[in-house]
């Protein structure tokens, strides 16, 4: 007599399997410390612009990449934080505008953003950028223009005794051509760059927020979000903030957009848009 093995007949076989994993996803939720970031609010809100560094060696990382700059495009493009009410922002931040943040939270605020600095893309050496306006491209052309014309003064010198100097001449009016050229676009190159440098170090050291319920002098890098920041006569604004208490005050928007005059500012936002 043959061994029969009894089972219980099902019309979705994986119906035991998606609940064992399920009991194991929720243990695993109440015995782990830590919780998975996806930046967003429990209504679905994105909470910081931030990217995530992904490599780009194979296909499906780079597929990831796309999918990240798209969403930083849309947490770019979809900001609300500007006219939603008061009370929903202190929420959504965690925040309060006596009180400020504490300190436990600024830690992990910190630690989830990184610092508040401009981040910048690597430059490349000087004489790195130096070749690239002297030998890239169409300058590569006149080089090789140059290479032909030494070229073909070199075969007639071969064959005939006496040779004309128009493609010696020809050549080195090329280089110096590609010389002059190259130069003046590094020159204008390393100008912008340094604007740019310069414009960077006007940014303020230093910033005024209120901590714990105490004011406080903290250095700009150190800003989170959600941080209560005090802006005084002369201060210079360290990070994109929302003003939600304010008395005759007035912005200097002349580095930015060539305004000559101070613009009043206050709490009511004036367009959809928080560019």
């Amino acid at each position: 007599m043959s061994n029969i093995t009894p089972y219980q007949y099902s019309d979705h076989p994986n119906e035991e399997g998606m609940e064992s994993q399920d009991e194991h996803d929720a243990y695993r939720m109440a015995v782990e410390n830590t919780l998975y970031d996806d930046n967003r609010t429990a209504i679905g809100q994105v909470k910081s612009v931030r990217r995530v560094p992904v490599s780009r060696s194979t296909g499906q990382a780079s597929k990831l990449t796309e999918m990240y700059d798209i969403e930083f495009l849309r947490q770019e493009i979809n900001i609300e934080d500007h006219k939603i009410p008061l009370h929903d922002l202190f929420n959504r931040l965690l925040t309060d505008p006596n009180t400020g943040l504490a300190e436990q939270q600024v830690r992990a605020i910190e630690q989830r953003d990184g610092a508040n600095i401009i981040s910048s893309p690597m430059e490349a050496p000087t004489w790195v950028r130096f070749c690239k306006n002297i030998f890239g491209g169409f300058s590569f052309l006149l080089w090789l223009g140059a290479l032909l014309c030494f070229a073909h003064y070199s075969i007639e010198s071969g064959i005939h005794r006496e040779v004309p100097s128009d493609n010696l001449v020809l050549g080195f009016a090329l280089i110096v051509v590609v010389l002059i050229t190259g130069t003046f676009s590094f020159v204008q190159e390393n100008k912008e760059t340094e604007m740019k440098a310069a414009f960077d170090r006007m940014l303020p050291e230093k910033a005024t927020v209120i901590r714990d319920g105490v004011e406080c002098e903290v250095d700009a890098k150190n800003l989170v979000l959600g941080d209560i920041v005090i802006i005084n006569a002369g201060d210079q604004i360290a990070a994109d903030i929302r003003i939600f208490d304010t008395k005759n005050f007035k912005v200097d928007n002349s580095t930015l957009n060539g305004e000559s005059e101070p613009q009043w500012r206050s709490a009511e936002y004036t367009h959809e848009n928080a560019l």
